[in-house]
């Protein structure tokens, strides 16, 4: 066992520290402003109005503007909008429901209609196209329950399998390190106020499954140190974790290097689309090396026996 300065397990308090302050930075600017969740997680109607050409920001805000005039002219109140590019630009704008649903498919008639008229001339020449599609409470909430349980579900298959693949301390240490992975996403996507909607949800599930890659290599390096250390002298739980993090940092930190540096290019010169998904990548990819590399063996100590130096005995596993 490896006897030279590398102690990431002896400074755990602070690696702790660190994310409990994003996170809880994070819960104070959700419990002021809200996460700026998308259209798909807000019941209501959505008007999509597309042109298949790209839109300068003065020829969005212009079409922009004219759009909502219109919706707000039907005594309606516009709760979101929101600019996408899918072969062109599209303008989505979100307004609550408004009465019994007769009285809403009337009212979304009646938009409809009025915007057709306004935009006749394009129409015509099929470079614009008018969608209106209105989305239940229900069914957004159901949505967002859905890819919940999706998240929950996962975790607990991986900690299933960590639990049988090594140890039971080791698979909720995964766990609560994945958790925290989570928690920093959503914090920093709360904080710099990006867009919550299905991307999101994608970019999560995408960053659980390649953080535990990385944790279940440092565990499998804690299990075979764990073997060899029962023969030794003076060999602590603290030793087998820092051993195991150091023969695996530079694969981590390379891994990790390499993907970030193709997601900020995209997040940088990709579409709006894109870039939201980007983001809560770059934020995962960083929560995710930091929490297999500081949090997750750092967890496993002190589940393994509460202290850092705990001597290793001979077990099962």
């Amino acid at each position: 066992m490896s006897k030279k300065q590398f102690d990431v397990i002896g400074k755990s308090k602070i690696w702790f520290l660190i994310p409990a302050i994003i996170i809880v930075a994070g819960i104070v600017v959700m419990l002021m402003l809200g996460l700026n969740t998308g259209i798909e997680f807000e019941g209501g109607t959505i008007v999509n109005v597309t042109f298949n050409k790209d839109l300068t920001d003065a020829e969005y805000n212009t079409e922009l503007s004219k759009t909502v005039k219109i919706i707000e002219s039907n005594g309606l109140v516009v709760a979101q909008t929101q600019k996408s590019y899918d072969n062109g630009t599209s303008i989505l704008v979100r307004y609550e429901n408004k009465g019994t649903e007769d009285e809403m498919i009337a009212l979304n008639e009646t938009v409809k209609s009025t915007l057709t008229e306004s935009y006749r001339a394009q129409i015509d020449d099929e470079a614009v196209g008018i969608t209106i599609e209105t989305i239940s409470n229900t069914a957004s909430q159901e949505l967002l329950l859905r890819a919940t349980i999706a998240i929950v579900a996962a975790s607990i298959v991986m900690l299933v399998y960590i639990g049988f693949r090594f140890d039971w301390k080791s698979g909720l240490a995964a766990i609560i390190a994945l958790i925290v992975n989570v928690l920093f996403m959503v914090s920093c996507t709360a904080i710099f106020q990006i867009q919550v909607n299905t991307s999101f949800i994608a970019a999560i599930i995408t960053i659980i499954a390649y953080s535990i890659n990385s944790t279940i290599i440092i565990f499998d390096r804690v299990r075979e140190y764990k073997k060899k250390a029962v023969h030794l002298e003076k060999v602590t739980k603290k030793d087998i974790a820092n051993d195991a993090i150091k023969s695996s940092f530079t694969r981590t930190i390379y891994a990790t290097f390499t993907t970030l540096a193709t997601i900020t290019v995209l997040a940088v010169i990709a579409l709006p689309s894109i870039r939201e998904f980007a983001l809560p990548i770059i934020f995962g990819l960083l929560a995710g090396s930091f929490s297999s590399i500081c949090i997750a063996p750092a967890l496993w100590v002190v589940l393994s026996g509460g202290k850092l130096n705990d001597k290793v005995k001979t077990e099962s596993k």
